[in-house]
């Protein structure tokens, strides 16, 4: 004969297993638990996924900070001026003068004559306002050249020579010649003014408007232009002098060394 187990009932909100205290089973707990000696597929399987991870991030590169990926910095632009300044200088608002005078006379003709100084303020002035930050007397090396130049800006790469004195020699045709090919080739614009008779303020404008007009579509880049690298100077092998020779340990005797008898005569 059979013997059933109790049926507790609560009205059907809990299934009767619920309230069968007597069939519950204790959890084992983790202390108590044994583990085998070796390891189980599942701890391999969780090894090879963390490592394999690593070597993903490794490779990637990607770094996640508060579930946000960091890009890295682009690289810096070169930092430019604010322009309208010569030698770091802002320029002023009125435009500088150049005065004529008339020179010469007694047994030769009379003749016009300018100061150079005037001429090149007054150009640097209108590069300047061309938002411009013009160096004066800037030594530009490039390319297998070495030049002076009456005002430049050398982050921009544009600037101005008016011939005066030995810049005949300076600026001779060859020179002029890489001039126009670093124009095309948008590394630098440098407009040379070479005129006869007198460089009124006129004359210089319209040139000057005409330069900047030209190089409106096709500015140089931004940036200094690299210069040579510096050639490395070798030095002649240096000689070294003889190995010094020990002195003799103590008691030791210096053999006398014997002259050869002489000859009798």
């Amino acid at each position: 004969m059979t013997k059933k187990l109790p049926v507790v009932n609560d009205g059907g909100k809990r299934p009767p297993s619920a309230a069968q205290v007597e069939l519950k089973v204790a959890p084992v707990a983790a202390e108590g638990a044994s583990r085998p000696e070796f390891p189980r597929r599942s701890d391999v399987r969780r090894g090879v996924g963390l490592i394999a991870g690593g070597a993903l991030l490794a490779t990637t590169g990607l770094a996640y900070a508060g579930g946000e990926k960091q890009a890295t910095a682009p690289a810096a632009k070169p930092a430019l001026g604010k322009g309208s300044t010569i030698d770091g200088v802002a320029i002023s608002k009125k435009t500088p003068k150049i005065m004529i005078y008339r020179g010469g006379g007694g047994i030769g003709p009379s003749s016009d004559e300018y100061d150079v100084a005037e001429v090149e303020a007054f150009l640097s002035w209108k590069f300047a306002k061309e938002k411009l930050d013009i160096v004066s007397n800037y030594v530009l090396e490039h390319d297998g050249v070495k030049i002076t130049v009456d005002g430049y800006d050398p982050q921009r790469n544009i600037g101005y020579e008016f011939f005066s004195g030995n810049d005949w020699d300076e600026f001779n045709d060859e020179v002029k010649a890489k001039l126009a090919t670093w124009q095309a080739a948008k590394k630098a614009a440098i407009l040379v003014i070479d005129i006869s008779g007198t460089p009124d303020a006129s004359t210089l404008s319209k040139l000057t408007a005409k330069f900047f007009k030209d190089i409106k579509k096709n500015k140089p880049a931004i940036g200094m232009l690299p210069k040579p690298a510096p050639v490395e100077v070798k030095e002649p092998p240096r000689m070294l002098p003889p190995p010094i020779k020990p002195p003799p340990p103590a008691g030791t005797k210096t053999p006398t060394p014997t002259k050869a008898p002489m000859p009798k005569g």
